[in-house]
């Protein structure tokens, strides 16, 4: 990808490359300012990327894989104690801060990242600390190998890209590595554009994007709008969906708006570099008693097998484990990566389709949340307690919200327990709290999983 944005630069100098918050900077200068600051940095030495959309941000990103010094994009608006544990993680490296200019090395034990390792992206973990997923240069090269063969992604020319997603969400990776592989424009929008929809839909006016790539939920927002249709949208082309469930509920709505829109829904964890498959949805999908399909089996990144109805991938695509964390969810068999990803799912005519979760691991406004992860940072906020945190959902079977029923002897209110989770969960984790004297059970003394999500 970074030859390609290279090229580019050299064949397009003056091609805008990025725009983000009302600048913008072409391809010449872009691959320049990033080649500058990846003089300023040691390949193999891990650099912590502390910002949002800045210009500034996006060239260190460029710089940090021109120079092989994997990076770890981390948004601002992190609690620090997550942040502490994020950096402890990762161990020595190179801090660096784009928002206030603040630069450092961390000391730390060198972690034993994979080798020619791009990035690491944090998730939520089951124990109450982030898991770092490192993505190699072969991951990578994958993934942008299968999204630039996704019709109509593979027939557009030098056009706007709309991003939605911030760069340490995975699902930025498609929009930023698509949009400057190939030439495009990359429209990023920042905290202030993603938290107000009008302003990011002017953004989208503005640029003229034929392509936009956000989750189902920010779409959903986006709808509320009367004005998001086809007669102020005409340049718009294709969505590309994924992060989670995408419902027909918003498809229908779409086609109603923009009733030649191309609408993508793609499908993979963070562990196979953001995306394995994707299909585009027709009117018979719509029309179909099943799920929407999230894949062709004959496009897809990896290979997909079925295993006692949960999807495992094997391929390049697929990372090789965690950071510092071993698991069993992830091993190496014939010299292939293979990751069970713990979605139920099946084929069926050639198509791939994910029907949930084996586990308490959820989407949540595209977002991929451990429930265990909640739990455990709720009993580090108030001591002791028992806590049972549930997945709330829609008929459409997306989650509409986090609920946490904390028993607790210390006299906490929920206010009490809201506030010292601030200084410990990003905001997309922070659940309702109800305040109880037990845990509700059913007749078989397990937690009654049914009566707490209603």
């Amino acid at each position: 990808m970074i030859k390609a944005f290279e090229n580019t630069a050299l064949c397009y100098p003056d091609r805008i490359a990025y725009v983000t918050d009302g600048r913008s900077i072409s391809y010449k200068d872009l691959c320049n300012l990033a080649k500058e600051k990846a003089n300023e940095l040691e390949a193999g030495v891990p650099v912590v990327l502390v910002g949002d959309k800045s210009i500034e941000y996006l060239s260190y990103i460029l710089a940090c894989t021109m120079k092989g010094a994997p990076y770890i994009p981390v948004d601002p608006a992190l609690p620090t104690a997550r942040k502490d544990a994020l950096c402890l993680a990762v161990g020595k490296c190179k801090y660096i801060d784009c928002i206030s200019g603040e630069e450092r090395f961390l000391d730390g034990e060198e972690c034993l990242l994979p080798k020619d390792c791009v990035y690491v992206i944090f998730t939520s973990g089951s124990t109450g600390a982030p898991k770092g997923v490192p993505i190699t240069k072969e991951n990578l090269e994958s993934f942008f190998s299968f999204i630039n063969a996704i019709s109509p992604l593979s027939d557009y020319n030098a056009c706007a890209v709309m991003n939605q997603a911030s760069f340490s969400f995975d699902l930025s990776v498609a929009d930023l590595y698509y949009a400057l592989g190939n030439g495009h424009t990359l429209v990023g929008a920042s905290r202030a554009y993603r938290e107000n929809i009008a302003l990011w839909l002017d953004a989208l006016k503005s640029s003229g994007a034929k392509v936009c790539v956000v989750t189902p939920t920010f779409m959903r927002m986006c709808l509320l709008s009367k004005d998001f249709s086809r007669e102020n949208f005409p340049e718009l082309d294709s969505v590309y969906f994924c992060g989670e469930v995408l419902g027909k509920p918003i498809v229908k709505k779409l086609w109603e708006r923009f009733e030649d829109l191309k609408i993508i829904n793609a499908y993979g964890p963070t562990e196979a570099t953001s995306a394995v498959s994707a299909t585009l949805v027709t009117r018979e999908d719509l029309d179909s008693e099943k799920p929407l399909p999230v894949g062709d089996m004959d496009s897809l990144a990896t290979k997909v097998e079925i295993i006692d109805g949960e999807i495992v991938l094997r391929g390049k695509s697929v990372f090789g484990g965690y950071l510092n964390v071993s698991s069993s969810a992830c091993r190496n068999e014939n010299g292939e990566n293979v990751y069970r990803t713990g979605d139920c799912g099946y084929t069926e005519n050639g198509r791939l389709y994910c029907t949930g979760r084996l586990d308490s691991q959820i989407k949540y406004a595209g977002y991929r949340i451990e429930l265990g992860d909640i739990e455990e940072n709720v009993r580090a906020a108030v001591g002791d307690a028992d806590v049972a945190v549930v997945a709330l959902r829609d008929e459409n079977g997306s989650v509409k919200k986090l609920r946490a029923f904390v028993v607790t002897g210390e006299g906490y209110t929920p206010e009490d327990i809201r506030n010292a989770l601030r200084e410990r969960l990003p905001e997309y984790m922070m659940p309702q709290i109800i305040v109880t004297d037990k845990l509700p059970v059913n007749e078989n003394s397990k937690l009654d999983v049914r009566r707490m999500s209603q």
